[in-house]
């Protein structure tokens, strides 16, 4: 059995599965939560999985049998909510002030988005706060930020490719994020309000407008004023704690179990 996690190579392995005749299910599961694209359309796959209602009854519309298609929630490891270490002795490690509050800004593995102008915007406003960014694969940004902000107001913690995501999000009280379905819900998880970047595609669209509706994110898109008005609003106003009062009225699930279920259950009965 494989388990696909791109059309592409869906596509690639039924081609590879036909004109061989090689003997393997294929499960696709579709990343986008609230949205299928004819891109994930391949009738020669075995089982597709998705994460919502919605996108099942996409997939479904298109001819697509009911018995090849599960439906559970978005699955996060659950190993990436084992915290080990307490919120003072995370922040204490990273010389961070536990008395102001934090903002954690992941903008892709690239961090491809002008960071530097975000920061300024909050330089500017001269907020108390902590801001932990992290570059991800983008150096040559790492070190500039850590050149330009070494002694800003608020205090700017700027950090490259982590293994201790869950960490990080764990100690802070909101975060920036672009919308992909992982970094979004791994921070719903930790029920964190979030601050959106825009999409990168369409499929993304749904997780902003799933935080929005139930009143735990805010977006921001390109915007540097929309930006530093709703980060000012989580450190001064009102929104950190109607935030936290609608999270408490949402209930997130984790798709992980039942999948690993379902795909115990297909390679037994293949």
């Amino acid at each position: 059995m494989i388990f696909s996690t791109h059309f592409l190579s869906s596509r690639v392995l039924t081609q590879l599965r036909k004109e061989h005749n090689l003997k393997f299910s294929i499960i696709t599961y579709l990343t986008d939560v609230f949205y299928f694209s004819n891109l994930w359309l391949n009738r020669d796959v075995d089982h597709f999985v998705v994460a919502s209602e919605q996108a099942k009854q996409q997939i479904l519309a298109k001819g697509i049998p009911e018995d090849r298609v599960s439906a559970f929630p978005y699955p996060v490891r659950k190993s990436f909510f084992d915290i080990e270490r307490s919120k003072e002795e995370i922040t204490r490690s990273m010389d961070l002030d536990h008395s102001k509050k934090t903002l954690l800004i992941t903008l892709g593995g690239e961090s491809v988005a002008p960071v530097e102008r975000y920061l300024q915007a909050l330089v500017d406003r001269g907020l108390e706060l902590n801001v932990i960014l992290v570059t991800g694969n983008n150096r040559k940004l790492q070190k500039k930020i850590e050149t330009v902000f070494c002694r800003t107001k608020p205090h700017i913690i700027c950090l490259g490719f982590v293994t201790n995501m869950n960490e990080l999000i764990h100690i802070s009280d909101f975060c920036f994020i672009k919308p992909g379905s992982a970094t979004t819900w791994e921070v719903m998880g930790y029920r964190k309000p979030i601050i959106f970047y825009r999409s990168a595609q369409i499929g993304e669209d749904g997780n902003i407008s799933f935080a929005r509706k139930n009143g735990v994110g805010f977006y921001a898109g390109t915007s540097i004023r929309r930006f530093t008005r709703i980060v000012t609003n989580f450190v001064h106003g009102t929104a950190l704690s109607e935030c936290k009062k609608q999270y408490s009225l949402l209930s997130i699930e984790n798709g992980a179990d039942p999948l690993a279920r379902l795909i115990r259950h297909i390679v037994n009965s293949t």
